[in-house]
């Protein structure tokens, strides 16, 4: 798997033998026209024009498209990703359309690696963060007595330190987001 150093934006086509693969650094697939199949593990999407696609580093993926397709892809490297560890669908709507329509401006600019940069930056800004991994438990447990020492366990933290870091996540304490979620879920 070559390593990439800088961001890459093109437009790229799909045919239709499966294909597997990963790469070392995060993909978006903004479909111009047409669709493509992908498999995530063992999940199935048909990115067409109505979604985004990302894909981050290392995920192995399967695709095929069984008509005529183009996508503007974006490869970019590790050093500017966040931490995602799964891929994900975004909705395309007014907002991602006007990036694409930026996207592709910046296809026939002969200098457009700075400013190719800053949309790459504005677009990972624009990903959804990361669940940590207590906050996902105590939202599948909030039926169940969930403890201080058990959260601090799943972030590898020790329990004052998880409870003002909770906090630092949240805007909540610990017993208050509970609490909340709780009565939200009544």
């Amino acid at each position: 798997m070559p390593m990439l150093n800088h961001v890459i934006c093109e437009k790229r086509t799909y045919q239709k033998d499966l294909i597997s693969h990963q790469h070392e650094y995060g993909q978006f697939l903004f479909p111009l026209h047409g669709s493509v199949e992908i498999k995530v593990k063992e999940q199935e999407i048909k990115v067409d024009s109505t979604q985004i696609l990302y894909l981050p580093p290392k995920l192995e993926h399967h695709y095929r498209s069984k008509e005529r397709n183009e996508f503007l892809i974006l490869d970019v490297p590790l050093q500017y990703l966040p931490e995602l560890g799964s891929k994900v669908d975004i909705a395309f709507d007014s907002q991602w359309s006007a990036i694409r329509h930026l996207l592709l401006e910046e296809l026939h600019s002969p200098f457009s690696s700075s400013s190719l940069m800053e949309l790459t930056r504005y677009i990972i800004s624009k990903l959804p963060k990361p669940i940590p991994p207590s906050i996902d438990y105590i939202h599948q447990h909030f039926k169940e007595p969930i403890g201080l020492e058990t959260l601090a366990a799943i972030e590898h933290y020790h329990p004052v330190y998880y409870s003002a870091w909770f906090k630092k996540q949240t805007g909540k304490s610990l017993t208050r987001y509970i609490s909340d979620l709780r009565l939200t879920e009544a």
